[in-house]
Order: structure tokens, then C-alpha cells, then sequence
């Protein structure tokens, strides 16, 4: 066991200053000795902006073998016993229900700026050199095992292009600090930190712009496309932002202007309205196919049924078959992401009996998924699917996948009805508090907005920067 001591001053992405810590704990006190003399070394390994200090790494296996730690790796600490741990409840923006499956970490360095738009974004990997990892279970909750120990550590919640960034006052060695809601709850505006930029083309029928105002974006984010909000609303068969706001045609005509977007949600309009889809199928299959995320209600199904130009979209279900369904519809836990929606509902007081669920406004456009899709929700008299996801390309191995469609024939309306085409948003949101419906689709939301995954897997947190 190496016995020297060493000492670091820390720059923490610019905003912490400098803190003088010890390098090396006592392993058998976990307390701190004073360092002899500093030493220094070259600038952190992916170059994100703290000063390149270093001295022998908080953990004795770790020093034998010669390993250095960098800046916040110095502040971590052996225990005699148990761990310090950060823990917490992570919420969507409105700042009561539990979000699963988010992210948890403490970065070394400043996490990479977003850009807007498509990416090819699977799980696995986080930005900002992550010392300490989590994601929330179905109840929201998380622990981060040993955090470094000392005043304004870094936290980072994340949800794919949801993002806050936040500091904990002080964090104490050996004991657990509970992380205040303020600094879990995903952001409700840019001002709170990112938010993917989303498309909305409203619907008479569904109405998806009042959904996501009740989940907790704030209205100035609601803007038209030329705008500066997260949220951009192009008028379907629904409301807009009154005069000047686009038609839908102007987002779906070429896969350019959908590529512009992490998110586009399509709601119902009352009718399938092919002819002003058929032109730009294809638009659509390369926006998916590039790593575009599409969130489509009842008629919508025509992007997925009718086109010709994806063929594999065809595929992802049965879509001759229109079955009658009826209540209470069953939720799929044969795999690891839907057993926790079942659990999660019940945590969020949108079922009582884990597996099942009460919903209205369902509609009955589509049999069953297909082996190349992921059903959540179903009818079991008869067998159909009422929810249900693919990942894209279609057929392609998850580890060649990067986009995803959803296709839901469960409207959210909960009585904001759009009186189309002179309902000006936000007039026609009139109720408060979230339905079953919007509950549920609350989770299947943030789960459209994550990485890209293997769903005959559980979710895992991304690892940590090799120690």
C-alpha cells in the first residue's frame, strides 16, 4: 500500500473555484491527511475544462497499481464501512410523478452541449467523464454509490435530450445526502436546462400540445417553428398559435425539415387524410431510419400502415385486423421495461391492481404488434394492441437501431377539445391534473424520449470512466 500523500486544487467546470483536498484517505479512518507537497498533471483526459490536477486515486487498490486520479476522483473516499451516497426522487417537469428509467451522475467535467435534431443515440454512454452512475427504478427513486465527498458536487439528471444540471451543497463522507426535488425535477424550460426540440402537428381529435403543457413545459416554450421555444406547433386538423402558424404538410414534406427535430408527435385529426401524407412516406421512413423519434395517435397509423415507401414500417403490426375492444386493458410484463410500467402506474395512482389499467378514448384501428415491435398495452377480448413501439431500422439488430416510432390508439383528449381550425392554443386547454390516459402515456412519453435499447433487456445505467 503506497503511503505518500498528495494534494490537488480543483477547478469544477468553472463555477466552483478552487478547493484544496487531500488525495489520499486514511484507508482504515476514512479521514483525510495533510499532503506533504502538490502535484500536477496534464489536462483531464477528454479535455472538458478543468485544470489538469491529479494526485494518487481516493481507492488503495487503485493507488497500488499505480493509477492517478483526476479532480472530483480525488474526493472520493473509503469508507470503514458502507458507501457515500447521494439519493433522490427524479420528476417529470410538473414535479409530482416519478420518471423511471432517468439517469443519475456525477460528471468530472463539463457535460457536451446537445444538438438539435436527429441523432443516432443508443444507450450506453453519458457526456462529462461520469465518476458515479444510476437510473431511477419504477418509483422514481435512485442511489449513487460513492459520490466524492466535499461542497457544490455536480449532478446531472437525464432522460435522453432532457437534461438538468445542478449542484449539491455538501455532500459528508460515509453517510447518505438526500437531494432536494428542486434539483431532480427535469427541466420546464430552457432556462432550467435542456429540453429536446419538439414538433407538434395538432389534431382536432387528439390534443397533444395540452398534454405536454400539463406534463410541465412552461408556455413561453410553445412557440412557432420560427420561434425560440423547445415546442413548435404546425396546424393538422387542430389548433395552432393562431394566425401565421403552419400547416403540418410544412414539417412532413421533406425528411429535411423533420430532421430539425428530436421529437415530432402527431395527433389525431379526426381522419386519415392520406393525400396529404402518400406524397411524403418516404420523408418520414428516412427521418425514423435516421433516429427520429415519432409519436403517432389513431389515424396517424397511416404513416406506418400505408407506407409503401418504408416497407418495414408496414411490418411492425397487423394492420387489417380491427378488433372491438373493451376494459380493462392488460399491460405487457413479459419484459423488463413493461413489468415496471406496471409497477410504476400503481405508484402514480393510474391503476390499482399492477397489470391492469382503466382507460377512455380508446379507439380500435390495429390487430396485434408483430415481431418487429414491442407491444405495452393490449386487449385480451380479442387479442390486440392498443400501445406498441419498434425501433428503427426495422428488423436490424438492436445494436444497428437508433430511432423509434410508438403507435397509440389511446387518445389523450381528457377534455380539451380542439374546435378546429379556431381554437388557439392554449385557449382550448381547459382542464388541470393529469387523466389515467395522460399518466400512462407520461411514462411511454420520456420512455419515446430515452436511448434506444434492447427491450428483451433491463435498462442499466451507462459506466462510469474506467478506474
Amino acid at each position: 500500500m503506497r503511503n505518500e500523500l498528495r494534494s490537488v486544487v480543483f477547478v469544477a467546470f468553472g463555477a466552483i473555484g478552487l478547493v484544496a483536498v487531500n488525495c489520499t484517505p486514511d484507508p482504515d479512518t476514512s479521514t483525510f491527511r495533510p499532503p506533504p507537497e502538490p502535484t500536477t498533471d496534464p489536462v483531464g483526459e477528454d479535455g472538458g475544462g478543468s485544470s489538469g490536477s491529479s494526485g494518487v486515486f481516493g481507492n488503495p487498490d487503485a493507488a497500488d497499481a499505480g493509477r492517478t486520479c483526476k479532480d472530483l476522483e480525488c474526493q472520493q473516499v473509503v469508507c470503514p464501512t458502507g458507501s457515500t451516497t447521494l439519493s433522490g426522487t427524479v420528476f417529470a417537469p410538473e414535479g409530482s410523478i416519478p420518471v423511471y428509467n432517468a439517469i443519475v451522475y456525477v460528471p468530472n467535467s463539463p457535460p457536451t452541449p446537445f444538438t438539435d435534431g436527429v441523432v443516432c443515440e443508443q444507450c450506453g454512454k453519458v457526456t462529462g467523464n461520469p465518476l458515479v452512475t444510476a437510473i431511477t427504478n419504477e418509483k422514481g427513486q435512485f442511489t449513487l454509490q460513492n459520490v466524492p465527498v466535499g461542497n457544490d458536487i455536480p449532478l446531472v439528471v437525464q432522460v435522453g435530450k432532457w437534461r438538468r444540471q445542478t449542484k449539491v451543497s455538501k455532500v459528508e463522507k460515509c453517510v447518505d445526502t438526500a437531494v432536494p426535488t428542486i434539483a431532480t425535477r427535469l427541466p420546464r424550460s430552457k432556462d432550467e436546462g435542456d429540453i429536446p426540440r419538439i414538433a407538434v402537428s395538432t389534431g382536432k381529435k387528439d390534443t397533444l400540445e395540452c398534454f405536454l403543457r400539463k406534463i410541465g413545459i412552461e408556455q413561453k416554450e410553445f412557440t412557432l417553428p420560427s420561434g425560440t421555444g423547445r415546442v413548435h406547433l404546425f396546424a393538422g386538423n387542430g389548433a395552432g398559435l393562431g394566425a401565421g402558424t403552419p400547416a403540418s404538410t410544412t414539417l412532413w414534406n421533406s425528411a429535411a425539415n423533420l430532421k430539425k427535430y428530436d421529437i415530432t408527435m402527431l395527433g389525431c385529426e379526426g381522419d386519415a387524410d392520406t393525400s396529404n401524407k402518400e406524397p411524403y412516406y418516404g420523408a418520414m421512413g428516412e427521418y425514423l431510419y435516421s433516429g427520429g423519434r415519432v409519436f403517432a395517435t389513431h389515424f396517424h397509423r397511416a404513416w406506418f400502415a400505408f407506407n409503401a415507401a418504408t416497407p418495414g414500417l408496414i411490418q411492425t403490426a397487423d394492420w387489417g385486423t380491427i378488433p372491438t375492444t373493451a376494459n380493462p386493458y392488460h399491460i405487457d410484463t413479459d419484459f423488463p421495461k413493461g413489468k415496471a410500467f406496471a409497477d410504476w402506474l400503481v405508484n402514480a395512482g393510474a391503476s390499482s391492481t399492477p397489470g391492469l389499467i382503466t382507460l377512455g378514448e380508446v379507439k380500435n384501428s390495429v390487430g396485434d404488434s408483430s415481431a418487429y415491435s414491442r407491444r405495452w398495452i393490449r386487449s385480451d377480448s380479442p387479442k390486440s394492441a392498443t400501445y406498441f413501439t419498434f425501433n428503427t431500422p426495422v428488423g436490424q439488430a438492436p445494436d444497428k437501431q437508433c430511432g423509434r416510432g410508438v403507435f397509440t390508439d389511446v387518445h389523450v383528449v381528457g377534455g380539451d377539445v380542439t374546435i378546429a381550425p379556431t381554437a388557439v392554443f392554449p385557449n382550448h386547454c381547459t382542464t388541470t391534473g393529469l387523466s389515467t390516459n395522460e399518466k400512462a402515456l407520461l411514462f411511454l412519453f420520456f420512455d419515446l424520449s430515452s436511448c434506444v435499447q434492447d427491450e428483451t433487456k433491463p435498462p442499466l445505467p451507462p459506466p462510469p470512466i474506467p478506474k
